[in-house]
Formats: structure tokens, sequence, C-alpha cells
């Protein structure tokens, strides 16, 4: 249906020539540009929402919801490697993107926050993941 950036000051209609979907996408297309002269890394977050029943032109309005409305939502880190962690609302998972084949693999599954860690301090709990490797496609 649309797609709004901070990048952009209003709504983008996804225009009528596209196929339209019932789903409007928040992003920021380059989080931490403001590092690249440092060399840290940046990325892409996203959040995926539901459009509102009845509306045909989402409006900046259509695209404030609560967090627990999210389909899905996720980053993408560029670097060295690229890596897309993405969360369904059942649990995050990190897939790596194999340049050999050209598709992402899950790399790191069942990401998770320790329960005793300050919301200041959290560091990811990354299980190990062996041999397992699965495709994102």
């Amino acid at each position: 249906m649309g797609m709004l950036s901070e990048e952009m000051d209003d709504p983008y209609p996804i225009p009528a020539e596209y196929p339209r979907g019932k789903y409007l996408l928040l992003f920021d297309p380059l989080d931490g540009s403001s590092n690249i002269d440092v060399n840290v890394s940046v990325g892409s977050i996203f959040s995926v929402l539901r459009c509102p029943e009845g509306i045909s032109e989402p409006t900046e309005k259509d695209f404030l919801q609560p967090g627990t409305q999210q389909v899905c939502a996720g980053y993408a880190i560029y670097g060295p490697s690229t890596m897309l962690v993405l969360t369904t609302g059942r649990g995050v998972n990190g897939f790596t993107l194999d340049r050999e084949i050209g598709e992402f693999m899950l790399t790191h599954p069942d990401i998770t926050i320790e329960p005793d860690t300050s919301e200041s301090q959290s560091t990811p709990r990354i299980p190990a993941t062996g041999s397992r490797r699965s495709s994102a496609t």
C-alpha cells in the first residue's frame, strides 16, 4: 500500500500500475550513515505493518501504530559480511549473505537478550550454530 521513511516528508504510495498488497513499510534506508567516515557498520532498519481496513491511500496517521501491531521487523548490517536480523513475532533469527550462492543463510537462530540484562547494556545471546545452516529464501 505505501512506504514511509525518515528520508521522506510524506508517505510514498505504491503507484496504481504496480501490484498493491495490504501492508505498510517503514524504513531507514541507511541507519548510521553519519558513522561512515569512521568505519563503523551501517545498515537499514524496517518495520512492516498491516494497512488499516478501508484505506486505499495511506496517510502518515496510518503508519502510527503500536509496535505490537508489527507483522515483522528487522535490520540489515552492511560491511565485510552482510547480515539480516528478522523477527515475525516468534523469536529473532540472524541470516548471513552467502555471496557465492547469493542467498541469506540462517547463521544465528533464536537470538535473545539475557533476562537479567539492563536495557542500556543489552548484549544479544547468540547460540552456537555449529554446521547447521539453512536458506532464508
